[in-house]
């Protein structure tokens, strides 16, 4: 008996976790560091956690443009003048030390961000993408808190000004969770055209203020970051460089009748589907008229 196929009756159509290529990341130095420096073991997360492909160079003559996205960390001095070449985020940029954001190095807000009243933990202000995938996820919610620097820390977690929270195109995921000192924003994610501090950014870019002391100890490599500090610091790295988090799942709502079609239609037997979609499937399930 021939069915008819129809888009309303489409259940679901999950698109989940695949094998991705590694992402090709710029690490911006001020010198290059060679192996076993504290200055380069950011790169080593990212490469050894995460397997992506890094490449240091030097921030006053690197590239901007080749990669999927530019890392800023401690290896760059909050006042260096060279930032001015990704202040406008010509690469999807990742910034890691808060100092960073100060008049004179990418100029986003006239004050620095600082270590100081730091904590190991953020506390949640909106459910975002870049939260996908962290340990109990489907129980955290707005206000509650996430610990970000594990063992024996009581730091790890820093903050830059309200004021580029203030900035349209800005979103707050998390803010430092020592309560005492209010607005320390910790975790953002910030979307092309966003103008911080009259600066306007060409691409996208995430602020998540992770002390150097998430992973070193005594100046030796000592990974401290709790496993939802590295969810976080990976999907940081996807999600700016607009490409799908890893752990994401998104459905085709029952209102998006055209990304989809069942031909023929009606039919029995094996039927073909056509979507039109940007990212690998991984399940698909359909039902007709009578279920």
């Amino acid at each position: 008996m021939k069915k008819l196929f129809t888009i309303l009756f489409i259940l679901s159509i999950a698109f989940s976790a695949f094998a991705q290529e590694a992402l090709e990341i710029l690490f911006l130095q001020e010198q290059i560091r060679e192996e076993g420096d504290r200055l380069g073991f950011t790169e080593k997360v990212l490469e050894e956690e995460f397997g992506f492909n890094v490449e240091q160079d030097l921030i006053a003559t690197a590239p901007t443009d080749g990669y999927d996205l530019a890392v800023i960390h401690e290896g760059v001095g909050s006042t260096n003048a060279d930032q001015v070449r990704y202040q406008i985020a010509p690469l999807p940029l990742l910034l890691l030390k808060p100092w960073n954001v100060r008049s004179g190095g990418l100029g986003w807000a006239l004050d620095p961000g600082n270590w100081e009243n730091n904590s190991p933990a953020i506390i949640i202000e909106m459910m975002h993408p870049i939260l996908t995938g962290l340990p109990d996820i489907e129980d955290l919610d707005v206000g509650d808190e996430i610990l970000i620097a594990g063992g024996d820390m009581t730091n790890g977690v820093a903050w830059v000004p309200a004021s580029i929270g203030e900035a349209a195109g800005v979103e707050v995921i998390a803010v430092n969770a020592n309560v005492d000192v209010p607005d320390q924003l910790s975790l953002l994610a910030i979307e092309p055209g966003t103008t911080l501090n009259d600066v306007q950014l060409e691409n996208r870019a995430v602020i998540f203020t992770i002390s150097i002391s998430v992973w070193e100890t005594n100046l030796e490599y000592d990974l401290k970051l709790t496993e939802s500090g590295l969810k976080i610091l990976e999907n940081a790295c996807y999600w700016v460089a607009g490409k799908e988090i890893p752990g994401s799942v998104s459905t085709l709502s029952r209102n998006s009748f055209s990304q989809a079609s069942v031909y023929p239609n009606p039919s029995s037997g094996i039927v073909k589907m056509m979507l039109d979609q940007t990212v690998p499937i991984l399940a698909v399930k359909v039902s007709g008229i009578d279920g």
